[in-house]
């Protein structure tokens, strides 16, 4: 991971600061005492963006971040860009479609009738989220494809969404997605780009082992900052592992939200085809020692099998 942050890190551009980092950066209204010297708060903020002031024939300056000012400071952020990384994923994808032209294939989806547990909003709780996602949306450069997939104009997006029927089911677009495939290949119009972006399989790489990497050591870990305790590490495979050596595959009979089987802690080990697939199923095995054996299996569309079974065949036909 450390290697593909070092290769395409340098070659993204600055993201705009999030509002409350860029308060930071504006100095205080109150920049003078009664003499006419600088007071105690501004010669503080300067000094923790590396500054000094200076008195000069005309009043008083200070250089921060290579650019000059006089005082009093302008009420406005001195800094409105900092160094993107390769977690700002977002801001990425927003620049490879506005920068670099990827014309996207694919996108998430997002039922905007229903909150993170698959519970429908009330009336207003939906007004609210449909504001958010309207602001949002006109401001994205990936408002054309959410528009052409809803089948409205910019202008009319909020009032389409806001007349939407709250018993039937809302999907809209969100972000675009990177891969394809049960395999999670590349997108192939990313690698289209490559003169302009030579980096894009780097950042697909770099994510499928930050996913690999928070299943077996919990969301949110960092390993410069890892304690054997840390609450970050508590979703981690490892953090289950009972002194057995064994792990628990604890599940929901009803816990997703079509009512089926719910797995929990365990659950979508990546393939061993997939980029540290193998690893990731390695790590489960039996004690062959004693003469166990392990075994996989999985139905074969099972679903539409069953769906499959609801409808009649003409005689001496089957489904099969």
């Amino acid at each position: 991971m450390e290697e593909r942050k070092a290769l395409v890190e340098p070659n993204l551009p600055p993201k705009p600061m999030g509002k409350t980092k860029l308060k930071e950066y504006i100095p205080g209204e109150e920049q003078f005492l009664k003499n006419g010297e600088p007071n105690l708060n501004i010669i503080k903020w300067c000094a923790k963006h590396g500054g000094t002031i200076e008195k000069t024939e005309t009043g008083y300056q200070t250089a921060l971040y290579g650019t000059t000012y006089t005082l009093p400071i302008p009420q406005e952020p001195i800094v409105q860009t900092e160094p993107a990384s390769l977690d700002d994923i977002t801001f990425i994808k927003e620049w490879l479609v506005k920068d670099m032209k990827w014309n996207v294939r694919n996108y998430k989806e997002r039922d905007l009738t229903v909150d993170s547990k698959k519970q429908k909003y009330h009336q207003q709780a939906f007004e609210k989220v449909v504001e958010r996602y309207v602001e949002q949306t006109l401001s994205s450069p990936f408002c054309a494809d959410r528009c052409e997939h809803l089948e409205v104009s910019p202008s009319r997006l909020k009032e389409k969404l806001l007349k939407h029927d709250l018993k039937r089911p809302l999907k809209v677009l969100t972000n675009p997605i990177l891969t394809e495939g049960q395999d999670k290949e590349i997108c192939p119009s990313l690698l289209e780009i490559a003169e302009r972006f030579p980096h894009a399989r780097h950042v697909v790489d770099y994510l499928t082992y930050k996913h690999r990497r928070n299943s077996i050591l919990g969301g949110g870990f960092d390993p410069e900052e890892w304690e054997e305790d840390d609450a970050a590490t508590a979703k981690g495979f490892l953090a289950n592992v009972r002194t057995d050596g064994r792990i628990p595959t604890p599940a929901d009979t009803c816990g997703a939200g079509s009512s089926r089987f719910k797995h929990k802690l365990v659950a979508n080990i990546a393939r061993v085809t997939s980029l540290y697939g193998e690893n990731m199923r390695g790590m489960f095995g039996v004690d062959k020692t004693a003469g166990f054996l392990q075994l996989g299996y999985d139905f074969d569309s099972l679903e539409a099998m069953i769906e499959a079974h609801c409808f009649p065949y003409p005689e001496g036909q089957s489904m099969e």
